[in-house]
């Protein structure tokens, strides 16, 4: 074929770089000329002639007009360079496009060469494809565990490189390889893998979520977790993908399982995120989204493309078993104390007062319990502890274990069963973190004047317990003056009547949009209390 292809080259249609001479040649008459030179039997001469046509249409280099009139015709002197560049290339055995060990298994910058290549001609391939249907070269099966907490599912960085443009989080779990296949030799797996029907019966991807599951989180199949029936099969999703130079258009088929979590599981899970930023929680919205409110972006084209809607999506996501249940004490606001021998439990203005008989060292520590369970952060940790997502704290000193559980002891004779305690030292506040308040006695109001708009401040100081110390931490708004100066005469000792100030009651709502101050634990900054205008302070 080497001297077809070298002899064909002389017998190309010509066409001049200035445009002056353009000839065509019939694809016959091509086969009669290489047939005359005794270059080779027919079969073989037809045979180049038709893969070098093919070869030359794919590239776009011949006029489609003669083309169809079984002529070959190039559509531009650039065109008929390119191929003869590309027959030079076939034809001769010393000619090659890349280096001899370019595609080659590579890490660093050459694999991003290889990518680039690989990417630029799938993408032509895709986009140029005249039914729209190009075929897909690589195909890949995929197991996604769902691990559903508190609304919220797990999500792992990628192995691929950080790019500004791609989407870097995907849901825990990864591809079929080789190993995860049973039964089968590797030659028979390989040819397997290509085949989705026999893959997608189940017990192979299990096989791959086991093994992605324990890589990513460290968790173990039977100890940490168990397996519903698959959730869901999303639909073959097809796009130019892969991670670094395994890259190509290629067929995805997901299914996913929901996880359910051990209590062993799910504190090794916790404990695993404390020490790694790879592993982060999406909300539902944020999937609907692909990206979370801190940038983050997840690749979901796959569960995008399943539906029909983004309301739909929304609510199959609502129907995710939880994989762990946090047990919080449901929809109760409480008001923690800092020196005072009561809780307030219940909505503003119609608590109910809980006395407790504690000390102030114990006060001090169920704040910072609190603070954390809020969200808020320390400015010094006693080593003898961790802090951990979803309000939890790992204690590792028995004594500060101890003082813990005399208190969660004390509150629940109380009637207060507020603190959580499990074995390793687990402990937290059974309060989601929207009912978690604090004395109106732990914070102060600051009135800043300003020319580009007057201030209200608020800040929290800081505690100190056998736990640590809380930062101060302070927010501020923006008020309209006329508010801001019958904020500054209440401040002062004065008072204000809101009885006919149509007024008053807007100010006061947009002064608490937003909840600023209440994530600090402020519930309210002001309030009526006898037709008048009282602050948080008085």
């Amino acid at each position: 074929m080497y001297l077809i292809l070298r002899k064909l080259i002389e017998f190309l249609p010509l066409y001049t770089e200035d445009g002056k001479y353009i000839s065509s040649v019939e694809r016959s008459t091509l086969i009669e000329l290489l047939n005359s030179e005794g270059e080779g039997d027919k079969c073989l001469v037809v045979m180049s002639v038709e893969f070098v046509e093919n070869l030359f249409d794919s590239f776009c280099v011949l006029d489609q007009k003669s083309l169809l009139q079984a002529k070959w015709k190039f559509k531009s002197y650039p065109a008929q360079l390119m191929a003869r560049s590309l027959l030079s290339l076939l034809c001769d055995k010393q000619q090659k496009l890349f280096n001899r060990n370019f595609w080659s298994h590579h890490t660093g910058e050459l694999t991003e060469k290889q990518r680039e290549v690989l990417h630029y001609i799938e993408t032509s391939r895709v986009r140029c494809h005249e039914a729209e249907k190009p075929q897909p070269i690589r195909f890949v099966n995929v197991a996604w565990g769902f691990i559903v907490i508190n609304g919220k599912v797990l999500f792992h960085h990628r192995e691929d490189a950080r790019r500004i443009d791609i989407p870097n989080y995907v849901p825990v779990g990864g591809r079929l390889v080789l190993d995860d296949i049973e039964g089968l030799s590797d030659e028979e797996a390989a040819v397997a893998m290509q085949k989705n029907d026999y893959l997608m019966g189940g017990l192979q991807l299990i096989n791959t979520l086991k093994r992605e599951v324990e890589e990513e989180t460290g968790l173990l199949f039977s100890i940490d977790y168990d397996l519903n029936n698959d959730f869901m099969r999303l639909n073959p999703s097809l796009k130019v993908e892969g991670t670094g130079a395994n890259h190509a258009y290629t067929e995805y088929n997901i299914v996913i399982w929901a996880l359910n979590l051990t209590q062993i599981g799910f504190f090794k899970l916790i404990e695993k995120m404390s020490n790694t930023d790879r592993l982060v929680f999406f909300d539902f919205e944020s999937i609907v989204t692909g990206r979370r409110a801190d940038g983050k972006n997840a690749y979901l084209n796959a569960l995008h493309d399943s539906f029909n809607s983004k309301d739909e999506l929304l609510e199959k996501l609502g129907k995710l078993p939880v994989s762990y249940n946090l047990d919080f004490i449901p929809n109760v606001n409480h008001t923690f104390p800092i020196n005072e021998d009561y809780f307030l439990v219940g909505k503003s203005g119609k608590e109910s007062v809980k006395a407790i008989k504690i000390n102030t060292e114990q006060i001090n520590l169920l704040h910072t319990l609190a603070w954390h369970g809020k969200g808020l952060d320390f400015e010094t940790v006693n080593p003898c502890i961790s802090i951990h997502m979803f309000g939890w704290i790992q204690v590792h000193d028995l004594n500060v274990l101890d003082s813990i559980s005399e208190l969660a002891g004390q509150l629940t004779r109380h009637g207060l069963n507020l603190i959580d305690i499990n074995g390793g030292g687990w402990v937290k506040i059974k309060l989601t973190k929207d009912k978690i308040f604090f004395s109106d006695k732990l914070f102060s109001l600051n009135l800043i004047p300003n020319f580009n708009g007057d201030l209200l401040e608020i800040t929290a100081r800081s505690i100190t317990s056998v736990l640590g110390k809380t930062i101060v931490v302070s927010r501020n708004k923006k008020v309209p003056e006329a508010f801001f100066r019958i904020l500054e005469t209440v401040n002062n000792g004065g008072t204000y009547s809101s009885v006919g100030d149509g007024s008053l009651s807007n100010w006061m709502a947009r002064l608490h949009e937003g909840m600023i101050f209440q994530d600090i634990g402020l519930k309210q900054v002001v309030r009526i209390k006898k037709k008048n205008l009282r602050l948080f302070n008085q």
